[in-house]
């Protein structure tokens, strides 16, 4: 099966990303730009998923790097977005505690 490594890690990716922001203690006040824990998660989740498509996908076929490429833009995109997200919740808590 071809798209086994690919639904695994996919599966892993929306299953973990769902129990992890339920799970995951709300880390900021009461105004949503302060929450940084979720998008962190995120963040971490998406990061070792890239790892891991890395070392799974390290054959020389086409269909396995076309795959391995679709998994790291994902992967990536995801990561990128949730460290944009902790950026701001940081900012907006340091903008808010310097006042």
């Amino acid at each position: 099966m071809k798209w086994k490594h690919a639904l695994v890690l996919i599966c892993i990716f929306v299953f973990g990303s769902i129990i992890g922001l339920i799970f995951v203690p709300w880390t900021g006040w009461s105004d949503s730009r302060s929450h940084w824990g979720e998008p962190f998660f995120i963040f971490l989740l998406s990061s070792g998923l890239a790892v891991a498509t890395h070392w799974l996908y390290r054959k020389p076929r086409r269909l396995y790097k076309m795959q391995a490429v679709g998994l790291w833009m994902l992967f990536g995109a995801v990561a990128a977005i949730a460290a944009y997200r902790c950026v701001l919740a940081l900012l907006f808590i340091l903008g808010y505690l310097k006042y």
